[in-house]
């Protein structure tokens, strides 16, 4: 079973209970609540300080120019939305974006803008698309599509419990980093994602004012 941010909380469960326990580990104690069966994954994600979107695949068009343009998509819905120069792309990339962000400052106009390009990104039925790719995770990504049977799951143990992972999952992970089972060097070594603070057993809501927003 595939479960797809948009999909409701009682769709999911009524299809697979064996989902219970993955939406309490994120807190999403109240899954019996009507109000809560009627709200999306990625809603309930949000209200939980979980972000749904870790790591977003979409189908792959056949053609080279629908490809370009959905590299096209990703690349301003990345900018708009995540509105922040990019760390470890390179110079040229880091400067463009700083050309693209500093043309539109306007919150609303920039909201639009990633909007409008999220849905013409992720038009791709995934399900039924040859190839997949990432859309947003990095730049060098947009480039690589991936067979779509690679994505078909498969349940291995983790700890005390039993995950779904793709079956290519070794393909993947070479494919974009190589030999991943080797240390990299100790230069690459660095974290690439900015933490002012993590705490994985409460929702984000109640550092409103310590962490984030401070100045409202």
């Amino acid at each position: 079973m595939i479960v797809t941010k948009d999909m409701f909380i009682g769709d999911v469960l009524d299809m697979d209970p064996g989902t219970a326990p993955f939406f309490f580990e994120m807190g999403m104690h109240c899954l019996g609540c009507p109000s809560a069966r009627g709200e999306s994954v990625e809603q309930a994600c949000m209200v939980h300080g979980v972000s749904v979107d870790i790591m977003p695949f979409e189908g792959c068009p056949e053609g080279k120019l629908a490809r370009g343009l959905q590299i096209y998509h990703s690349i301003l819905y990345s900018i708009f939305n995540v509105q922040r120069l990019p760390d470890h792309q390179g110079g040229l990339l880091r400067f463009a974006t700083k050309l693209v962000l500093g043309a539109v400052k306007s919150p609303q106009r920039r909201y639009k803008i990633w909007s409008k390009h999220e849905k013409k990104m992720a038009q791709y039925d995934f399900d039924s698309a040859k190839t997949v790719k990432e859309t947003i995770t990095s730049f060098r990504a947009l480039f690589y599509p991936h067979p779509r049977e690679g994505f078909e799951t498969m349940e291995v143990p983790f700890e005390d419990i039993m995950v779904s992972i793709p079956v290519g999952y070794d393909a993947y992970l070479r494919r974009i980093f190589g030999d991943y089972m080797q240390w990299p060097p100790e230069e690459g070594r660095v974290a690439k994602h900015d933490v002012v603070y993590a705490n994985l057993n409460e929702p984000f809501e109640q550092y409103k004012g310590i962490h984030y927003c401070v100045n409202e």
